[in-house]
């Protein structure tokens, strides 16, 4: 889902998809905990601070009282909630943010209400109008910051902030009579709210702000997660990892490894017959088939080269068993075939050829990446694929003597193999069975 595509209410932000909603929420947890944190520090140091400043008036002292009494406890509830394990968090981080900001809002009509209750006696070092602007922009600044900065969601601001107005509105004539200063009244009323609005405004934007960044992040994320399984699916994972941090070529020697080559034997006789889109499926079904024999028994699809499949045991991760895995994977796909054209009624066979040795394997060029293998191993699998029969298993002997032990092979006896000459080669038959003695009476 797109920052396009996804809806979001337009008067409580939350999104449409009631699963996204619960994402951004998960999502956000960390965040807002970081930042009710930060804050809360701040304000936690900022309100004693504040009280130097104002300490030496009578009304600095008094209002002092609801600061600390009102102020401090409510960062400290908000400051605690950071502290608790990220699933209580979850559950009540919000709750006990918004108890914090409510009562933080609190301190601006209690305030007024302890100069109603103990109205000051001003000295004549007293400044009144000083006093009452420094009253005004001290109450502006915790109004805008408390909505815009506490992480609070639109939803909890709007109406803490309309509860903290009307508070503020029904002391602001009382305040003023007690004061003795009649425009205050008006100031305040006009200062204080929009300060309110404005508060609620930017609460909304940085919501809205907020949740489209995590769409962008999301998409930004989804985006990546397919190119990551792209590359995955191009080139083995261990590669695409190290491709991805050195885009410079990569070549690594691996002293025994075994490769296996298949053709589909009636397959271009097949193309004749069939329409491409036939074609195409039939070979997609069949290789399909190959790809999952390759990821059961752990091996490297390196390539297909029209109706020829190549796949390699013991890289890029080294193993023992790589003969006997490669062995076990060909008769997987001679049954698979032998299956397929069964299932058809097409005459298919496919003719498989194996050899074990020494290859560099590696990633070059600029473009279109893939991981290929390079070494007499390479060519000599290739020609007993090439040299075989239709339906056959053809080994040489250096695969010979790794699976010996584990299936039956039997002799072919020596054939010339264009490049390399005389080469003896066996045929697997089938895993060995393990050989039983009966038991003397």
């Amino acid at each position: 889902m797109t920052p396009d595509t996804a809806k979001m209410n337009r008067f409580t932000l939350a999104f449409d998809d009631a699963g996204l909603e619960r994402e951004f929420l998960d999502a956000s947890v960390e965040t807002t905990r970081r930042l009710m944190r930060a804050v809360w520090l701040v304000v936690f140091v900022a309100v004693p601070a504040v009280g130097l400043v104002d300490a030496n008036t009578q009304v600095g002292r008094e209002i002092q009282i609801t600061r600390l009494a009102i102020c401090e406890p409510a960062v400290l509830i908000g400051l605690a909630t950071t502290f608790l394990p990220p699933t209580t968090f979850r559950r009540v981080g919000s709750f006990a943010n918004g108890l914090s900001v409510s009562m933080f809002l609190a301190l601006v009509p209690l305030q007024n209400l302890t100069l109603e209750v103990w109205p000051p006696t001003w000295a004549p070092a007293d400044d009144l109008v000083t006093l009452i602007s420094f009253g005004l922009a001290a109450q502006v600044i915790i109004m805008f910051s408390a909505l815009t900065s506490s992480s609070l969601r639109f939803r909890q601001v709007a109406p803490i902030a309309a509860l903290a107005m009307s508070a503020y509105l029904c002391m602001v004539p009382r305040i003023a009579t007690k004061l003795g200063h009649a425009s205050f009244a008006g100031i305040a009323a006009a200062v204080l709210p929009t300060a309110l609005v404005l508060g609620i405004v930017a609460s909304y934007q940085l919501e809205s702000s907020r949740r489209r960044l995590f769409l962008e992040h999301r998409q930004l994320a989804e985006e990546r997660a397919k190119s990551e399984a792209l590359l995955r699916n191009v080139l083995p994972t261990a590669i695409a990892e190290r491709l991805k941090s050195d885009p410079s070529h990569i070549a690594d020697g691996f002293t025994e490894v075994t490769i296996l080559f298949a053709d589909i034997v009636g397959f271009t006789d097949l193309c004749t017959r069939l329409s491409p889109v036939e074609v195409v499926a039939m070979l997609n079904r069949l290789f399909t088939e190959f790809d999952n024999l390759a990821e059961r028994h752990g091996l490297e699809k390196i390539k297909t080269i029209g109706d020829a499949y190549m796949v390699v045991g013991g890289l890029p991760e080294p193993r023992e068993d790589h003969a006997e895995a490669v062995i076990a994977m060909a008769l997987g796909m001679r049954d698979a075939v032998d299956a397929v054209a069964k299932a058809t009624g097409y005459d298919l066979k496919v003719r498989i050829g194996v050899s074990s040795g020494p290859v560099v394997a590696g990633v070059i060029g600029k473009k279109k990446f893939a991981y290929d293998l390079w070494g007499d191993a390479v060519n000599t699998a290739s020609r007993m694929e090439s040299h075989g029969l239709a339906g056959e298993i053809q080994v040489t002997e250096s695969t010979w003597a790794r699976v010996k032990g584990a299936f039956n092979v039997d002799p072919r006896g020596t054939i010339t193999v264009k490049g390399k000459g005389e080469l003896p080669t066996w045929f697997v038959r089938g895993p060995r069975v393990a050989e039983t003695s009966a038991r003397p009476a």
